[in-house]
């Protein structure tokens, strides 16, 4: 059996009035956007996704570039990834996923903040921070939000990534990356010294271990063969 002319008129009448109510939907103030919420982010981050996202106010959620959304949260140097979901009828809800704090770099009178991935954060005061482990960068090595660390202090960055979840990681004051030359400062003024970036795992290990033998003393200690930890409680001259 075929369909009546009025059935099809009617469908034909219902399918014009859905299209209308979506183009009309996607170019009228009937799902603008007025509010951008962010979840999954501290304060000061969600504040800077708000801001980097405040060009979509206004704008339809019908006829929202959500590509758009994520790629502009992720240019931030603050943010790993975002995702986004339409809150209908003003909401724009973006979900972050936040870059984690692992260490201050400093590199003559400025201070960044780095991320667990090696990536500069934002720049800080010199005080910001203080639990976390100084990095000392060499002059001119071009810091600034959004890039990576190279060279030696990239690799220890990825040295004490390991330990930074630990409560050894706290007593870290500064890490002085030389090339084939790796030295951690604890607050307690103990110095470590790692040597070459190789069998990193068992040096910190033994640093670990050494560090709750002795406790909070100052000293030398030269872990560059492993096996063979050479201690001395007074630190060297001149170190």
């Amino acid at each position: 059996m075929l369909p009546s002319g009025r059935s099809l008129a009617i469908a034909f009448a219902i399918l014009c009035a859905g299209i209308g109510a979506y183009l009309l939907a996607r170019q009228s103030s009937l799902f603008a956007i007025n509010t951008i919420e962010v979840r999954g982010a501290p304060p000061g981050t969600a504040a800077r996704v708000r801001r980097a996202l405040e060009p979509f106010v206004g704008k339809s959620l019908v006829s929202l570039d959500g590509s758009a959304v994520v790629r502009d949260a992720e240019a931030l140097p603050v943010v790993v990834s975002a995702t986004y979901d339409r809150d209908f009828p003003h909401t724009l809800r973006v979900f972050v996923t936040p870059e984690e704090p692992t260490l201050v770099a400093r590199s003559g009178g400025q201070s960044w903040l780095v991320s667990a991935s090696g990536r500069v954060m934002l720049q800080v005061t010199r005080r910001a921070f203080p639990h976390l482990a100084r990095l000392w960068v060499p002059r001119g090595s071009g810091l600034k939000p959004g890039a990576f660390l190279e060279g030696p202090p990239a690799s220890a960055m990825k040295a004490i990534l390991p330990i930074s979840h630990t409560p050894f990681a706290h007593q870290i004051a500064t890490v002085r990356p030389l090339p084939g030359d790796l030295t951690i400062v604890l607050r307690s003024n103990l110095k470590l010294r790692l040597g070459p970036a190789v069998d990193l795992p068992v040096k910190l290990a033994v640093a670990r271990a050494l560090f709750a033998k002795l406790g909070r003393v100052a000293g030398y200690a030269d872990l560059s063969v492993p096996e063979r930890p050479v201690v001395s409680l007074k630190s060297q001259p001149g170190g």
